[in-house]
């Protein structure tokens, strides 16, 4: 997938994650769409600018010589200036810096500038500016063409050690470019990932009119660049407005036809920059309270953040494993509304801010506009959050807020306590689990094996219901016999996150000899698997992939299965992908399993319950049965057994993405 940056050892923003969207199925444009390209011309020119840092995009996939095709399909006339900077790949001809001017079919060299560093601001604010001034028009649209990343900026320039645009280095640019030209751009458009945030929108509100962005990750195929090229070769004096919707509706239509699982979770908003400032005011009201409240008493205030964090949609939402998390605004105010009446302001001047926006339908509550949740994961700590807001659009309330708030968690170094855990006889768990910042708990189920001693991971599901009251957590949740299958094999299983009634689930394997962990999105509600496809692992200190790989049939999945406490991995057998389903519940063999319970607060503290070790068994009757349920589970006889030591930091670790202290 497409344009994204994540966090990595070698560099801050060093290489990324892929990308996924989606705006298909159920989810549309939010409003109408003119036929803006039969509407007369009036004579008036424009000139759109591409700023395009290649990346690995272009150095492994040629994505930027690809949109650079699609551009030239779609200018014609003599009525708009397509012009392009190019570099920031380790390829032949993108590791200097070159301008160009794109017409009908034609893409015309205007310039190498050689060697520069296009993840600097004086770069990106050279070409604005020269633009401006060499192909003066009546509106001037920007598109920012790489790997994004939200608060953390945008671009990555592999020629330049992976540099990257920070949030201060793009206002610096932009700011200098109308202190020089005086222009005001019509639109400011980023074909990349995670760019339609708060921080982003309040760091460019003076430069532009519209900004057009997503807040989720892109596909690898990005936008329609030659619809768009055709759109306002067409209509040159089209307003910011309607070069949003050309952008989001061809795009909407590209990622369908091209890859239609994954329109499933594209998005795309336009949105005024005018009115970006009414939101920050609401925001800083709501936040001013929050700060009062939290001074008196904390108490009080840190579940319910915690609660509509918790339930917020997050992005990216879907595919990818990645560390760039953001929360929709408007979602995240009509939960908080619930406590703080304020939160409705808030979400009010946020949907008008937000004029068009495309989404799938595995994101309903995508509704344009991000924003970074301080408050949201013990992963984002002080030094995270004081990096992006070093300089930071959105400190006032808000910034004061995050600190208290993350003051007051980090002093918690408590793990959560089970106080009380019941394993029934068939498989029903009860718990209660003391923490005050309590977040989440999970089911880890291993499989016993008598041969050894050891135990195989099996996988990890969250309990079926989690109530936070008065710092105690109250759990019930039901283990029976089905599961996972591949082939009517069992595989190991692990839920990567939850969002109303889906789980998005992954599975390490081997794909034709290449280790993976295999998607799937599991609808609680129908029992339906989707197979969203393979992400290949990246090991420590490199970059995670950018793309989701297609499964096809006559490929090769072989599971690999972990044995603790020495987590050894070993592979399981052979299955070849065909074109029916990949994954279908069937049921766990007969034999030994371990029950466990996981908890994890606000503050990155965990714990296990001691397990419970059940027996699954298969009647005779039922071993002659043909189809149904036949297998048994009962709760055999024995002493709770804790979670081997060896293994629980380890295990916390493969469940939470992140490193996890020793417990």
């Amino acid at each position: 997938m497409r344009k994204g940056v994540a966090i990595g050892l070698v560099f801050l923003l060093a290489a990324l994650f892929g990308c996924g969207g989606g705006g298909g199925g159920g989810g549309g444009p939010t409003q109408q769409t003119e036929n803006i390209q039969n509407q007369p011309p009036t004579g008036k020119t424009a000139t759109v600018l591409v700023y395009m840092i290649g990346s690995d995009l272009e150095s492994q996939g040629n994505a930027g010589s690809t949109d650079i095709e699609e551009m030239k399909r779609g200018v014609s006339g003599d009525r708009v200036n397509w012009i392009i900077t190019t570099g920031g790949a380790n390829k032949d001809g993108w590791r200097t810096v070159a301008r160009w001017r794109i017409t009908a079919a034609r893409q015309e060299r205007l310039a190498d500038l050689g060697a520069r560093n296009m993840g600097e601001a004086q770069t990106l604010e050279d070409f604005l500016v020269w633009g401006v001034r060499t192909y003066p028009a009546d509106s001037y649209h920007v598109i920012l063409w790489d790997h994004g990343a939200g608060r953390r900026g945008f671009g990555l320039d592999e020629v330049f050690g992976g540099d990257t645009l920070t949030l201060e280095e793009l206002q610096a640019a932009f700011s200098a470019a109308k202190g020089e030209t005086g222009v005001v751009f019509e639109t400011i458009g980023f074909d990349a990932c995670s760019m339609a945030t708060l921080e982003v929108a309040l760091t460019l509100q003076d430069f532009g009119r519209y900004l057009i962005a997503s807040e989720n990750t892109e596909p690898g195929q990005g936008w329609d660049h030659e619809a768009v090229a055709a759109a306002v070769s067409a209509r040159p004096e089209m307003n910011g407005v309607d070069f949003g919707k050309a952008v989001a509706d061809a795009y909407k239509r590209h990622i369908e036809q091209s890859s239609p699982l994954e329109a499933k979770t594209t998005t795309l908003s336009v949105i005024d920059l005018s009115k970006i400032s009414d939101v920050k005011t609401a925001l800083d009201d709501l936040m001013s309270g929050l700060v009062a409240d939290f001074q008196q008493n904390p108490v009080q205030v840190v579940p319910v953040l915690m609660d509509t964090a918790t339930k917020s949609t997050k992005f990216p939402a879907g595919f990818q494993k990645a560390s760039i998390e953001t929360t929709d605004l408007i979602h995240s105010m009509n939960l908080l509304e619930e406590e703080y009446s304020l939160a409705a302001e808030v979400a009010e001047a946020a949907r008008s801010a937000v004029v068009y926006s495309i989404k799938g339908d595995w994101v309903p509550n995508a509704n344009g506009l991000a924003f970074y949740d301080l408050w949201d994961g013990a992963t984002y700590v002080s030094t995270d959050f004081a990096f992006a807001y070093a300089w930071s659009v959105v400190q006032s309330f808000y910034y004061e807020l995050a600190t208290m708030y993350w003051e007051y968690v980090t002093q918690d170094v408590t793990p959560p306590v089970f106080v009380d855990v019941s394993f029934g006889d068939s498989g029903d768990i009860t718990a209660e689990v003391y923490d005050p910042n309590l977040r989440e708990v999970y089911a880890v189920i291993t499989a016993y094996d008598e041969s050894t001693g050891g135990e195989w991971l099996v996988g990890s599901l969250p309990v079926d219901s989690l109530t936070v009251q008065g710092g105690t957590g109250y759990v019930e949740t039901v283990i029976d016999t089905v599961w996972v299958t591949l082939g009517g094999d069992v595989v190991p299983v692990f839920a990567e996150r939850e969002d109303e009634n889906h789980w998005w689930l992954s599975t390490p394997a081997l794909l034709s000899g290449e280790e993976v962990e295999i998607l799937s999105r599991l609808d609680r509600t129908t029992g339906e698997i989707t197979t969203i496809g393979a992400y290949p692992t990246a090991g420590e200190d490199e970059p995670l992939a950018r793309e989701t790989i297609e499964l096809k049939p006559g490929d090769l999945i072989t599971p690999i299965w972990t044995e603790i406490p020495s987590w050894e991995e070993y592979v399981g057998d052979d299955f070849e992908v065909t074109t029916g389903p990949l994954f279908e519940f069937g049921e766990l063999p007969d034999g030994y399993y371990y029950v466990y319970l996981y908890a994890e607060d606000a503050s990155g503290n965990w714990q296990f319950s001691q397990g419970e070790l059940y027996e699954v068994y298969t009647p005779a009757a039922g071993r002659a049965a043909k189809g149904g349920r036949a297998a048994l589970l009962t709760r055999a006889a024995g002493e709770p057994h804790p979670m081997p030591e060896a293994a629980k930091a380890v295990l916390c670790e493969k469940l939470r993405g992140t490193a996890c202290d020793p417990r």
